[in-house]
């Protein structure tokens, strides 16, 4: 039996081990089937959604591996195939799961949500894959709020100011293999906060961890930023956080529709 996969990864659930819907019905599966159908051979399309929070990705990465292997009757195979994302702390998972199992299965797209991104580096970093440094903003023109009695950036280490133009970015280290790679994200939950003039800004947000947002450098990844502006926010919700949640919900919403696309056409 071939086993292929459709996986979502959730960062701010509990982790709990994958439970596999077997050949799901989707509106957009019809030409994934009929395909199935042609090449004649048993296949069986496994789907599933966890939560993944966690602060070590190792072991809940393989944890999710051994999950998997067993759904397949303990084997992958190279001609099958993964479609994969993963949201906020869940797009990190989903980035180790991918390097990780990019030589075993075919991965057909890769799409992460928000992956966290930290001043310094995500710390453990993930294994083997990237550090997830935001990087450092390099304009001070640009500033939207924040701004003293001349027309100045604040200096006051305890507030935040925001930027237009600039966006926290990162570099995946270890090549990922797979069809289409992209990296989802946000502007709306990212500020920045001076902490040493002389030694400039660093990127933070009003989230607990102050993780932020923002681009993957790679040439071979596809950046696409939603402008969640316009979403409701609530009000128990700190503002970073609910633009967090608000591009979570959209992204995977959107995966549902494209992995059922992608998996036609493989």
């Amino acid at each position: 039996m071939i086993a292929d996969f459709i996986v979502s990864l959730d960062g701010v659930s509990t982790f709990s081990p994958p439970t596999w819907a077997k050949d799901p019905a989707g509106h957009h599966l019809g030409p994934y089937y009929q395909r199935r159908a042609a090449r004649g051979h048993v296949r069986v399309l496994l789907r599933a959604h966890a939560g993944a929070s966690c602060g070590n990705i190792a072991p809940t990465r393989d944890q999710i591996i051994i999950n998997m292997r067993q759904a397949a009757d303990g084997n992958f195979r190279k001609d099958a195939f993964l479609c994969l994302f993963g949201s906020s702390n869940g797009a990190a998972v989903a980035l180790s799961l991918a390097a990780e199992l990019q030589d075993q299965i075919t991965i057909v797209y890769l799409c992460l949500a928000d992956l966290p991104l930290f001043d310094g580096g995500r710390n453990p970093p993930i294994e083997g894959v990237c550090l997830c440094d935001a990087g450092r903003p390099q304009t001070y023109d640009l500033v939207e709020r924040g701004l003293d009695s001349r027309g100045k950036p604040k200096m006051i280490a305890s507030e935040t100011i925001f930027v237009k133009g600039d966006r926290p970015s990162t570099t995946v280290l270890r090549p990922i293999k797979a069809g289409t790679k992209e990296n989802v994200y946000q502007h709306q939950g990212n500020s920045i906060m001076p902490y040493l003039v002389r030694d400039g800004w660093r990127w933070t947000s009003s989230m607990p961890n102050g993780e932020v947002h923002g681009k993957i450098r790679n040439a071979d990844w596809v950046n696409t930023e939603i402008d969640v502006s316009k979403k409701q926010l609530k009000w128990w919700h700190a503002e970073d956080g609910q633009h967090h949640a608000n591009l979570d919900d959209d992204a995977l919403s959107d995966f549902g529709r494209r992995a059922q696309q992608e998996l036609g056409k493989a």
